[in-house]
């Protein structure tokens, strides 16, 4: 039997976030927001440590509790243990990571605020039981701020979709037309073997103005295909330059324009990749979850999109809102 030696990687920095509050992995990577994370570990409780993709980087991370008691009571603050894996020739900056990774996790925020201006603004509605469950819930959602290009590529092939087709599909655009990235067999005691093959990078737009449309189909975006054709047609020709700049009327006005982006996807990216808090994507699950917390008694056929907005329209932040509604009814099932 011939034994191979495992090569170690040169080109990671280790390194830990301390003291973090308002976080879970779990919940983040499990609200539907992204496509590009997979679960590693469960504590028996919750997953609690998970390897993905983002801005040409593979992350390894791992959360621990605090076991610390603070005022007499345990401490819900968490650790991350994070290993990020670059490529080849990519230099190396501690700090330049942790800002990266901080800015990606949107840790800069306040999410206990947020949390409770959102009970604020609910406690005198029909609804305020469940608004609270479902922020105890999720309590450790945060939203993360994506890549524009692969985010608008990702929700448009997410239309009528379901997130493990969805997930394969953007996995498997990235391994034919992205960049691979080499990580270790085994990292924090966590075998990585069996993800060494899949670790590619989003495909850059000059790779993706390449593709026809049988190139989309073959990786199982179906009827989707012509329309991601167009929309990355008009990005390579700079439709979506300076849009960080406009107005959230105005990013909305223009997202709708690209093939493929209707006003459930418009928002998605709104709230996932431009960070726009008040966006607020309204599908299947956060019609019917809004329809059973806001609308007790009515038939869901009867309530409109209007309507729903109409009752969010005045809170702050009101995309993490829908964030925490959604996630907790999707898990109920």
């Amino acid at each position: 039997m011939k034994i191979m030696k495992e090569i170690k990687m040169t080109n990671k920095i280790i390194l830990r976030l301390e003291n973090i509050y308002d976080t879970r992995l779990e919940d983040i990577f499990e609200n539907g927001q992204c496509f590009r994370w997979k679960t590693l570990e469960n504590n028996g409780k919750r997953n609690v440590s998970y390897i993905g993709i983002y801005n040409e980087r593979i992350y390894v991370i791992k959360e621990t509790e605090n076991t610390c008691l603070k005022e007499g009571k345990k401490d819900k603050s968490i650790n991350l243990d994070v290993c990020i894996y670059l490529k080849e020739n990519e230099k190396i900056n501690e700090e330049n990571e942790r800002k990266i990774l901080s800015h990606y996790l949107d840790l800069e925020r306040d999410y206990s605020k947020i949390k409770d201006n959102i009970i604020e603004n609910t406690k005198n509605t029909i609804g305020a039981i469940e608004v609270k469950q479902a922020i105890e819930y999720g309590e450790g959602i945060r939203i993360l701020k994506q890549d524009i290009i692969e985010t608008t590529i990702s929700f448009i092939i997410s239309a009528n979709n379901n997130i493990p087709r969805i997930k394969k599909s953007v996995e498997l655009l990235s391994k034919r037309y992205g960049e691979k990235i080499e990580i270790d067999d085994e990292m924090f005691g966590i075998d990585l073997r069996e993800f060494k093959e899949n670790m590619y990078t989003f495909p850059k737009i000059n790779k993706l103005i390449c593709l026809i449309e049988e190139d989309f189909k073959d990786v199982g975006t179906g009827f989707r295909a012509k329309r991601l054709v167009e929309t990355v047609k008009k990005i390579k020709e700079g439709f979506l330059k300076d849009t960080e700049n406009l107005s959230d009327e105005e990013l909305y006005e223009k997202l709708i324009q690209l093939d493929g982006v209707g006003p459930k996807v418009a928002n998605c990216i709104m709230l996932f990749a431009y960070n726009r808090l008040d966006s607020f994507p309204i599908d299947v699950w956060v019609k019917r979850v809004m329809c059973e917390v806001f609308f007790k008694g009515e038939e869901e056929k009867n309530i409109t999109n209007d309507m729903i907005i109409d009752i969010v329209k005045n809170i702050k932040d009101r995309g993490i809102m829908q964030q925490y509604l959604f996630y907790w009814r999707r898990e109920r099932g």
